[in-house]
Protein backbone atom coordinates (compact mmCIF):
# COMPACT_ATOMS: atom_id res chain seq x y z
CA UNK A 1 0.00 0.00 0.00
CA UNK A 2 1.42 3.37 -1.04
CA UNK A 3 2.23 6.02 1.53
CA UNK A 4 -0.41 8.74 1.83
CA UNK A 5 1.98 11.69 1.62
CA UNK A 6 -0.42 14.51 2.62
CA UNK A 7 -1.49 12.56 5.69
CA UNK A 8 2.10 11.76 6.62
CA UNK A 9 3.12 15.41 6.31
CA UNK A 10 0.15 16.57 8.40
CA UNK A 11 0.94 14.09 11.18
CA UNK A 12 4.62 15.13 11.21
CA UNK A 13 3.65 18.80 11.41
CA UNK A 14 1.20 18.00 14.20
CA UNK A 15 3.83 16.22 16.27
CA UNK A 16 6.38 18.98 15.70
CA UNK A 17 3.82 21.43 17.08
CA UNK A 18 3.33 19.14 20.10
CA UNK A 19 7.09 19.05 20.65
CA UNK A 20 7.42 22.82 20.48
CA UNK A 21 4.50 23.27 22.88
CA UNK A 22 6.11 20.82 25.28
CA UNK A 23 9.44 22.64 25.16
CA UNK A 24 7.70 25.96 25.70
CA UNK A 25 5.71 24.60 28.66
CA UNK A 26 8.87 23.13 30.20
CA UNK A 27 10.68 26.45 29.81
CA UNK A 28 7.77 28.36 31.38
CA UNK A 29 7.54 26.04 34.38
CA UNK A 30 11.27 25.62 35.01
CA UNK A 31 11.17 27.96 38.02
CA UNK A 32 7.86 26.68 39.35
CA UNK A 33 8.66 22.95 39.29
CA UNK A 34 10.39 22.10 42.55
CA UNK A 35 10.67 18.32 42.60
CA UNK A 36 9.98 15.13 40.67
CA UNK A 37 6.47 14.81 42.13
CA UNK A 38 5.55 18.19 40.66
CA UNK A 39 6.75 16.92 37.28
CA UNK A 40 4.68 13.74 37.58
CA UNK A 41 1.46 15.22 38.96
CA UNK A 42 1.55 18.89 37.94
CA UNK A 43 1.78 19.87 41.59
CA UNK A 44 -1.54 18.08 42.29
CA UNK A 45 -3.29 21.19 41.01
CA UNK A 46 -5.57 19.79 38.29
CA UNK A 47 -9.10 21.10 38.73
CA UNK A 48 -12.46 19.74 37.67
CA UNK A 49 -12.79 20.95 34.08
CA UNK A 50 -9.20 20.28 33.06
CA UNK A 51 -9.32 16.97 34.90
CA UNK A 52 -12.35 15.75 32.94
CA UNK A 53 -10.64 16.41 29.63
CA UNK A 54 -7.39 14.93 30.96
CA UNK A 55 -9.03 11.68 32.08
CA UNK A 56 -10.93 11.32 28.81
CA UNK A 57 -7.88 12.12 26.69
CA UNK A 58 -5.73 9.69 28.68
CA UNK A 59 -8.23 6.85 28.20
CA UNK A 60 -9.04 7.63 24.56
CA UNK A 61 -5.90 6.79 22.61
CA UNK A 62 -4.78 5.05 19.43
CA UNK A 63 -6.08 1.69 20.57
CA UNK A 64 -9.41 3.20 21.57
CA UNK A 65 -9.98 4.94 18.23
CA UNK A 66 -8.16 2.79 15.66
CA UNK A 67 -8.71 -0.43 17.60
CA UNK A 68 -12.46 0.11 17.88
CA UNK A 69 -12.81 0.67 14.14
CA UNK A 70 -10.71 -2.45 13.49
CA UNK A 71 -12.76 -4.52 15.94
CA UNK A 72 -16.09 -3.47 14.42
CA UNK A 73 -14.84 -4.20 10.89
CA UNK A 74 -13.54 -7.65 11.87
CA UNK A 75 -16.28 -8.88 14.20
CA UNK A 76 -19.06 -6.31 14.39
CA UNK A 77 -20.16 -4.67 17.63
CA UNK A 78 -19.86 -8.00 19.46
CA UNK A 79 -16.22 -8.19 18.40
CA UNK A 80 -15.49 -4.73 19.76
CA UNK A 81 -16.12 -5.06 23.47
CA UNK A 82 -12.91 -3.40 24.66
CA UNK A 83 -13.97 0.28 24.46
CA UNK A 84 -17.08 -0.37 26.54
CA UNK A 85 -15.15 -2.52 29.03
CA UNK A 86 -12.42 0.12 29.33
CA UNK A 87 -15.01 2.83 29.99
CA UNK A 88 -16.81 0.81 32.67
CA UNK A 89 -13.43 -0.05 34.19
CA UNK A 90 -12.73 3.67 34.58
CA UNK A 91 -15.90 4.05 36.65
CA UNK A 92 -15.02 1.05 38.82
CA UNK A 93 -11.52 2.46 39.34
CA UNK A 94 -13.00 5.72 40.52
CA UNK A 95 -15.38 3.99 42.93
CA UNK A 96 -12.92 1.52 44.47
CA UNK A 97 -9.46 3.06 44.14
CA UNK A 98 -9.27 6.75 43.13
CA UNK A 99 -10.46 8.32 46.39
CA UNK A 100 -8.36 6.07 48.62
CA UNK A 101 -5.20 6.54 46.57
CA UNK A 102 -5.59 10.33 46.47
CA UNK A 103 -6.35 10.51 50.21
CA UNK A 104 -3.17 8.58 50.95
CA UNK A 105 -1.14 10.99 48.83
CA UNK A 106 0.28 8.40 46.44
CA UNK A 107 2.29 9.75 43.51
CA UNK A 108 2.37 6.56 41.42
CA UNK A 109 0.37 3.35 41.34
CA UNK A 110 3.44 1.54 42.71
CA UNK A 111 3.38 3.54 45.97
CA UNK A 112 0.67 1.44 47.67
CA UNK A 113 2.57 -1.70 46.64
CA UNK A 114 5.78 -0.48 48.24
CA UNK A 115 4.01 0.65 51.39
CA UNK A 116 2.25 -2.69 51.74
CA UNK A 117 4.70 -5.18 50.22
CA UNK A 118 8.00 -3.29 50.52
CA UNK A 119 10.73 -2.44 48.00
CA UNK A 120 10.42 -5.38 45.75
CA UNK A 121 -1.68 9.38 37.43
CA UNK A 122 -4.49 11.54 36.24
CA UNK A 123 -6.54 10.96 39.40
CA UNK A 124 -3.42 11.21 41.57
CA UNK A 125 -2.82 14.72 40.23
CA UNK A 126 -6.27 15.96 41.26
CA UNK A 127 -6.68 18.70 43.85
CA UNK A 128 -8.71 16.53 46.23
CA UNK A 129 -9.91 12.98 46.76
CA UNK A 130 -13.47 14.01 45.86
CA UNK A 131 -12.34 15.43 42.51
CA UNK A 132 -10.18 12.35 41.90
CA UNK A 133 -13.20 10.05 42.23
CA UNK A 134 -15.55 12.33 40.30
CA UNK A 135 -13.09 12.67 37.41
CA UNK A 136 -13.24 8.92 36.85
CA UNK A 137 -17.04 8.96 36.61
CA UNK A 138 -17.19 11.94 34.28
CA UNK A 139 -14.36 10.53 32.18
CA UNK A 140 -16.61 7.55 31.38
CA UNK A 141 -19.15 9.86 29.74
CA UNK A 142 -16.41 11.38 27.61
CA UNK A 143 -15.20 7.93 26.58
CA UNK A 144 -18.68 6.81 25.48
CA UNK A 145 -19.13 9.99 23.44
CA UNK A 146 -15.74 9.74 21.73
CA UNK A 147 -16.12 6.06 20.81
CA UNK A 148 -19.21 6.70 18.65
CA UNK A 149 -17.29 8.01 15.58
CA UNK A 150 -14.96 4.98 15.65
CA UNK A 151 -17.92 2.62 15.77
CA UNK A 152 -19.50 4.39 12.81
CA UNK A 153 -16.24 4.26 10.84
CA UNK A 154 -16.01 0.50 11.39
CA UNK A 155 -19.62 0.00 10.28
CA UNK A 156 -19.09 2.18 7.19
CA UNK A 157 -15.97 0.23 6.26
CA UNK A 158 -17.83 -3.09 6.38
CA UNK A 159 -20.53 -1.77 4.01
CA UNK A 160 -18.12 -0.16 1.55
CA UNK A 161 -17.36 -1.69 -1.84
CA UNK A 162 -13.66 -0.88 -1.86
CA UNK A 163 -13.36 -1.74 -5.57
CA UNK A 164 -15.16 1.54 -6.27
CA UNK A 165 -12.40 3.51 -4.52
CA UNK A 166 -8.73 4.03 -5.26
CA UNK A 167 -7.79 1.39 -2.68
CA UNK A 168 -5.45 -1.11 -4.38
CA UNK A 169 -6.33 0.56 -7.69
CA UNK A 170 -9.90 -0.71 -7.38
CA UNK A 171 -8.87 -4.37 -7.58
CA UNK A 172 -10.32 -5.45 -4.24
CA UNK A 173 -13.83 -5.11 -2.83
CA UNK A 174 -12.67 -5.77 0.74
CA UNK A 175 -9.66 -4.73 2.78
CA UNK A 176 -6.63 -7.00 2.80
CA UNK A 177 -5.96 -8.74 6.11
CA UNK A 178 -2.79 -6.74 6.74
CA UNK A 179 -4.72 -3.49 6.21
CA UNK A 180 -7.58 -4.21 8.63
CA UNK A 181 -5.77 -2.49 11.56
CA UNK A 182 -5.70 0.64 9.35
CA UNK A 183 -9.46 0.80 8.84
CA UNK A 184 -9.87 4.29 10.23
CA UNK A 185 -7.08 6.04 8.25
CA UNK A 186 -8.11 4.15 5.09
CA UNK A 187 -11.70 5.37 5.42
CA UNK A 188 -10.40 8.90 5.84
CA UNK A 189 -8.09 8.59 2.85
CA UNK A 190 -10.48 6.99 0.37
CA UNK A 191 -13.96 8.04 1.52
CA UNK A 192 -13.46 11.59 2.77
CA UNK A 193 -12.42 14.89 1.16
CA UNK A 194 -8.74 15.66 1.63
CA UNK A 195 -9.38 18.52 4.04
CA UNK A 196 -11.55 16.31 6.25
CA UNK A 197 -8.98 13.50 6.06
CA UNK A 198 -6.15 15.80 7.16
CA UNK A 199 -8.11 17.19 10.10
CA UNK A 200 -9.23 13.67 11.01
CA UNK A 201 -5.68 12.35 11.03
CA UNK A 202 -4.68 15.33 13.15
CA UNK A 203 -7.40 14.45 15.64
CA UNK A 204 -6.22 10.84 15.77
CA UNK A 205 -2.63 12.02 16.22
CA UNK A 206 -3.74 14.22 19.12
CA UNK A 207 -5.62 11.33 20.73
CA UNK A 208 -2.62 9.05 20.38
CA UNK A 209 -0.22 11.61 21.81
CA UNK A 210 -2.51 12.42 24.74
CA UNK A 211 -2.27 8.81 25.89
CA UNK A 212 1.28 8.04 24.83
CA UNK A 213 2.71 10.88 26.88
CA UNK A 214 0.64 9.79 29.91
CA UNK A 215 1.72 6.15 29.58
CA UNK A 216 5.40 6.95 29.04
CA UNK A 217 5.44 9.54 31.85
CA UNK A 218 3.72 7.07 34.17
CA UNK A 219 6.24 4.31 33.40
CA UNK A 220 9.20 6.66 33.68
CA UNK A 221 7.87 8.16 36.90
CA UNK A 222 7.42 4.74 38.48
CA UNK A 223 10.97 3.81 37.51
CA UNK A 224 12.60 7.01 38.78
CA UNK A 225 10.57 7.20 42.00
CA UNK A 226 9.89 3.59 42.95
CA UNK A 227 12.91 1.79 41.49
CA UNK A 228 15.81 4.21 41.13
CA UNK A 229 15.16 6.34 44.23
CA UNK A 230 14.02 3.59 46.60
CA UNK A 231 16.11 0.64 45.45
CA UNK A 232 19.07 1.57 43.25
CA UNK A 233 20.15 4.91 44.74
CA UNK A 234 18.34 5.97 47.90
CA UNK A 235 20.38 9.17 48.24
CA UNK A 236 19.40 10.49 44.80
CA UNK A 237 18.53 14.19 44.78
CA UNK A 238 15.39 15.63 43.21
CA UNK A 239 17.42 16.97 40.28
CA UNK A 240 18.97 13.54 39.72
CA UNK A 241 15.53 11.90 39.78
CA UNK A 242 14.27 14.33 37.16
CA UNK A 243 17.19 13.49 34.86
CA UNK A 244 16.56 9.77 35.40
CA UNK A 245 12.91 10.45 34.56
CA UNK A 246 13.93 12.09 31.29
CA UNK A 247 16.34 9.31 30.32
CA UNK A 248 13.89 6.53 31.15
CA UNK A 249 11.25 8.31 29.06
CA UNK A 250 13.41 7.73 25.99
CA UNK A 251 14.08 4.10 26.92
CA UNK A 252 10.41 3.26 27.53
CA UNK A 253 9.45 5.09 24.35
CA UNK A 254 11.82 2.89 22.32
CA UNK A 255 10.50 -0.27 24.02
CA UNK A 256 6.87 0.71 23.39
CA UNK A 257 7.62 1.49 19.75
CA UNK A 258 9.31 -1.89 19.29
CA UNK A 259 6.34 -3.74 20.78
CA UNK A 260 3.87 -1.83 18.60
CA UNK A 261 5.85 -2.69 15.47
CA UNK A 262 6.00 -6.40 16.37
CA UNK A 263 2.27 -6.78 17.15
CA UNK A 264 0.25 -6.38 13.94
CA UNK A 265 -3.21 -5.85 15.40
CA UNK A 266 -3.89 -2.59 17.25
CA UNK A 267 -7.03 -4.00 18.84
CA UNK A 268 -5.25 -7.18 19.99
CA UNK A 269 -2.41 -5.17 21.54
CA UNK A 270 -4.93 -2.92 23.27
CA UNK A 271 -6.77 -5.89 24.76
CA UNK A 272 -3.51 -7.61 25.73
CA UNK A 273 -2.44 -4.60 27.83
CA UNK A 274 -5.64 -4.67 29.87
CA UNK A 275 -5.40 -8.47 30.04
CA UNK A 276 -2.02 -8.33 31.79
CA UNK A 277 -3.18 -5.63 34.20
CA UNK A 278 -6.33 -7.61 35.00
CA UNK A 279 -4.52 -10.85 35.77
CA UNK A 280 -1.34 -9.56 37.44
CA UNK A 281 -1.95 -6.07 38.80
CA UNK A 282 -5.61 -6.06 39.82
CA UNK A 283 -5.34 -8.69 42.62
CA UNK A 284 -2.18 -7.05 43.98
CA UNK A 285 -3.64 -3.54 44.04
CA UNK A 286 -6.93 -4.70 45.56
CA UNK A 287 -5.16 -6.46 48.41
CA UNK A 288 -2.75 -3.56 48.95
CA UNK A 289 -5.65 -1.13 49.34
CA UNK A 290 -8.29 -3.24 51.12
CA UNK A 291 -6.64 -6.15 52.98
CA UNK A 292 -4.41 -5.24 55.91
CA UNK A 293 -3.22 -8.84 56.31
CA UNK A 294 -1.65 -8.99 52.83
CA UNK A 295 2.13 -9.26 52.88
CA UNK A 296 5.10 -9.66 50.56
CA UNK A 297 5.11 -13.45 50.69
CA UNK A 298 1.55 -13.59 49.42
CA UNK A 299 2.31 -10.94 46.81
CA UNK A 300 5.30 -12.85 45.45
CA UNK A 301 3.43 -16.16 45.23
CA UNK A 302 0.40 -14.47 43.66
CA UNK A 303 2.56 -12.86 40.99
CA UNK A 304 4.13 -16.20 40.06
CA UNK A 305 0.79 -18.06 40.09
CA UNK A 306 -1.02 -15.44 38.01
CA UNK A 307 1.79 -15.16 35.46
CA UNK A 308 2.18 -18.93 35.10
CA UNK A 309 -1.50 -19.70 34.52
CA UNK A 310 -1.90 -16.75 32.16
CA UNK A 311 1.08 -17.79 30.02
CA UNK A 312 0.02 -21.44 30.23
CA UNK A 313 -3.32 -20.47 28.71
CA UNK A 314 -1.53 -19.27 25.56
CA UNK A 315 -1.69 -15.95 23.72
CA UNK A 316 -2.44 -15.77 19.99
CA UNK A 317 -1.22 -12.17 19.74
CA UNK A 318 2.30 -13.14 20.83
CA UNK A 319 2.28 -16.54 19.14
CA UNK A 320 2.33 -18.46 22.44
CA UNK A 321 0.79 -21.93 22.22
CA UNK A 322 -1.22 -23.01 25.29
CA UNK A 323 0.38 -25.40 27.76
CA UNK A 324 -2.93 -26.02 29.52
CA UNK A 325 -5.89 -26.77 27.25
CA UNK A 326 -8.97 -25.83 29.22
CA UNK A 327 -12.47 -27.26 28.63
CA UNK A 328 -14.26 -26.16 25.46
CA UNK A 329 -11.07 -25.29 23.59
CA UNK A 330 -11.11 -25.66 19.83
CA UNK A 331 -8.52 -25.88 17.07
CA UNK A 332 -8.89 -23.60 14.04
CA UNK A 333 -8.11 -24.68 10.49
CA UNK A 334 -4.64 -23.13 10.76
CA UNK A 335 -3.88 -25.17 13.89
CA UNK A 336 -4.35 -22.29 16.35
CA UNK A 337 -5.83 -23.35 19.69
CA UNK A 338 -8.65 -21.05 20.82
CA UNK A 339 -9.57 -21.12 24.51
CA UNK A 340 -13.31 -20.61 25.08
CA UNK A 341 -12.99 -21.22 28.82
CA UNK A 342 -12.55 -17.94 30.80
CA UNK A 343 -8.95 -18.83 31.68
CA UNK A 344 -7.92 -15.19 32.16
CA UNK A 345 -10.47 -14.70 34.91
CA UNK A 346 -9.42 -18.04 36.39
CA UNK A 347 -5.79 -16.86 36.42
CA UNK A 348 -6.82 -13.64 38.17
CA UNK A 349 -8.86 -15.49 40.81
CA UNK A 350 -6.06 -17.97 41.46
CA UNK A 351 -3.66 -15.06 41.88
CA UNK A 352 -6.05 -13.30 44.28
CA UNK A 353 -6.78 -16.38 46.38
CA UNK A 354 -3.10 -17.38 46.55
CA UNK A 355 -2.18 -13.88 47.75
CA UNK A 356 -4.77 -13.96 50.51
CA UNK A 357 -4.06 -17.55 51.55
CA UNK A 358 -0.25 -17.30 51.59
CA UNK A 359 -0.45 -13.98 53.46
CA UNK A 360 -2.80 -15.49 56.05
CA UNK A 361 -0.70 -18.63 56.38
CA UNK A 362 2.62 -16.82 56.84
CA UNK A 363 1.02 -14.40 59.32
CA UNK A 364 -0.34 -17.38 61.25
CA UNK A 365 3.07 -19.06 61.31
CA UNK A 366 4.82 -15.97 62.68
CA UNK A 367 2.02 -14.83 65.02
CA UNK A 368 1.81 -18.19 66.76
CA UNK A 369 5.54 -18.61 67.13
CA UNK A 370 5.74 -21.59 64.79
CA UNK A 371 8.39 -19.75 62.80
CA UNK A 372 11.07 -17.59 64.38
CA UNK A 373 11.40 -13.97 63.21
CA UNK A 374 14.79 -14.90 61.77
CA UNK A 375 12.91 -16.79 59.04
CA UNK A 376 11.16 -13.58 58.03
CA UNK A 377 13.76 -13.22 55.28
CA UNK A 378 11.83 -10.55 53.41
CA UNK A 379 11.10 -8.71 56.68
CA UNK A 380 7.62 -7.98 55.43
CA UNK A 381 5.44 -9.80 57.95
CA UNK A 382 2.35 -7.57 58.14
CA UNK A 383 1.67 -7.62 61.90
CA UNK A 384 3.26 -5.38 64.54
CA UNK A 385 3.98 -8.15 67.03
CA UNK A 386 4.63 -11.85 67.33
CA UNK A 387 2.54 -13.75 69.84
CA UNK A 388 3.42 -16.50 72.32
CA UNK A 389 7.15 -17.22 72.07
CA UNK A 390 8.27 -13.98 70.45
CA UNK A 391 8.03 -10.48 71.87
CA UNK A 392 9.06 -7.35 70.05
CA UNK A 393 11.58 -5.26 71.90
CA UNK A 394 10.45 -1.71 72.71
CA UNK A 395 13.86 -0.53 73.83
CA UNK A 396 15.53 2.53 72.42
CA UNK A 397 17.70 0.25 70.30
CA UNK A 398 14.75 -0.83 68.21
CA UNK A 399 14.09 1.11 65.06
CA UNK A 400 10.39 1.83 64.98
CA UNK A 401 8.91 3.70 62.04
CA UNK A 402 5.28 4.49 61.34
CA UNK A 403 3.91 4.54 57.81
CA UNK A 404 0.26 5.57 57.81
CA UNK A 405 -1.58 2.88 59.77
CA UNK A 406 1.29 0.39 59.57
CA UNK A 407 4.10 -0.07 62.08
CA UNK A 408 7.39 -1.67 61.23
CA UNK A 409 9.70 -2.83 64.02
CA UNK A 410 13.18 -3.82 62.93
CA UNK A 411 14.47 -5.30 66.20
CA UNK A 412 13.20 -8.46 67.91
CA UNK A 413 13.78 -10.06 71.31
CA UNK A 414 13.08 -13.78 71.17
CA UNK A 415 12.68 -16.46 73.79
CA UNK A 416 14.36 -19.79 73.25
CA UNK A 417 12.33 -22.88 72.76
Amino acid sequence: MAVYVPGLVSVIVFYVIFLLLGLWAAWKSRKVTKNSEDVLLAGRSIGMLLGIFTMTATWVEGGFINGTAEGVYSGGLVGSQAPFAYSVCLAFSGFFFARRMRQNGYATIIDPFQQKYGRYDGVLAAKSAYIAELLSYLGVIGCFIVVIPSLLVGIIATQTDWSMTTYMSGNSSVLADEDIPLVLPLVMEHLCPKAVALFGLGAVAAAVMSSVDSAVLSSSGQFSRNVYKRIIRKTASEKEQIWVLRASTIVFGVIATSVSIYVRSIYALWVLCSDIIYVILFPQLTCAIYFSSANTYGSLVAFIVGLFFRVAGGEITLGLDPIIKYPWHKVDDDGTVVQLFPHKTLSMLLSLFSLLFVSWFTNWLFDNGILSPKFDILRKHSRTKYKNKYVISTSDASDVKELGNYKINAAFTTDSF
